[in-house]
């Protein structure tokens, strides 16, 4: 498959190309810098990457050309702001690049009109498939807090930025669906998670500092709330339920990915303290509690479990353990260069 992804060299974005590369696809990447990060730079030479801002005004017609120049047969659309609470540091970004950026790609495949492309000795048009990574978030706070896990039926609820953004560019891809017959699926993923995750998000946050703790960095793991319960996946399955949805989900659908149950971060940090090669203490700073966090927060699994079929999920032990280690790798790294070492 000639598959392009927006957004390659994010977290998400680079197992989605490395996966896509096992799989045999003909990979384009395409981020805003245009060039591979150091955790990434395998893939230099292998994947092509060009340079995309989504949000600029010539973007557009540079993609109408590529479009009808390349003739991708699918497009995971991943790039976006993707930090809840970095969405409400600065809002109009958050929607420029989360909307803006979505309808921006939508114009460019109306524009370039559905694709010539060759099957045998005939010729096909087609629009190419586009799966739009969207959030759990989108449903917002579950109301009673023991609902069921969240279905593609249930109502939108964004409770910030990011979400908001995210459902709006959801209902947009939708209606270009609708209203010119594009191939579009709506991903609705929950928490995922794995190496490679900025510290910003909670598992890894939590991770990054048990491994410091570990290597004399820090005396203490500082956190905030930690009886809620999430709904994570090892971000190596989710990806493989992606690019699934590029072959094979339904015209218009929108497909919740989650494991439909969750873990209490009081146990992830417990699991991460047992791994350690020594005591790890821990602090509730009231800097990081918040008043609004909902108990429990789960998506329905049915569709993930269709997309890996008989492909077991990797355990959340797994996932915990393979974080960890990556972070003392990090830091290990950064013990050992010349610069700190002489300071």
């Amino acid at each position: 498959m000639k598959l392009w992804i927006t957004g390659a060299t994010g977290f998400v974005g680079g197992y989605a190309v490395e996966a896509a590369l096992a799989r045999g696809d003909q990979v384009q990447g395409w981020a805003g810098r245009g060039r591979w990060p150091e955790d990434l730079g395998h893939l230099d030479g292998q994947v092509p990457l060009e340079p995309l801002d989504l949000t600029a005004p010539e973007t557009t017609n540079d993609l109408i050309r590529r479009l009808q120049q390349d003739r991708p047969e699918a497009i995971l659309h991943l790039a976006a702001q993707s930090n809840p609470r970095a969405s409400f540091d600065d809002p109009p970004a958050t929607w420029r690049i989360n909307l803006g950026g979505t309808l921006a790609l939508l114009e460019a495949m109306r524009k370039a009109a559905p694709l010539s492309w060759q099957a045998g000795s005939s010729s096909h048009l087609h629009w190419p498939r586009l799966v739009v990574i969207s959030s759990g978030m989108c449903y917002g706070r579950p109301e009673p807090p023991d609902r069921p896990p969240f279905g593609p039926n249930d109502p939108l609820a964004p409770r910030d930025p990011y979400s908001a953004s995210k459902a709006a560019a959801d209902l947009a891809a939708l209606q270009y669906h609708h209203a010119h017959g594009f191939d579009v699926v709506i991903a609705r993923p929950f928490q995922q998670t794995g190496p490679r995750q900025s510290e910003r998000y909670v598992l890894s946050g939590m991770a990054r500092q048990v491994a410091e703790v570990e290597a004399g960095m820090r005396s203490e793991v500082s956190v905030g709330n930690l009886e809620v319960e999430r709904d994570f996946t090892d971000v190596r399955d989710m990806v493989r339920a992606y690019l699934r949805l590029t072959r094979h989900a339904v015209l218009g659908r929108i497909v919740v990915l989650g494991r439909g149950r969750g873990i209490k971060l009081a146990d992830a940090l417990d699991h991460l303290r047992g791994l350690a090669d020594r005591p790890i203490p821990v602090r509730i700073d009231p800097a990081r509690l918040r008043n609004d966090d909902p108990p429990r927060i789960l998506g329905d699994p049915q569709a993930l479990h269709e997309a890996l079929g008989d492909q077991p999920l990797i355990p959340i032990e797994t996932t915990l353990a393979d974080l960890l280690n990556w972070w003392r790798g990090r830091i290990r790294g950064s013990q050992s260069r010349p610069s700190d070492i002489a300071s």
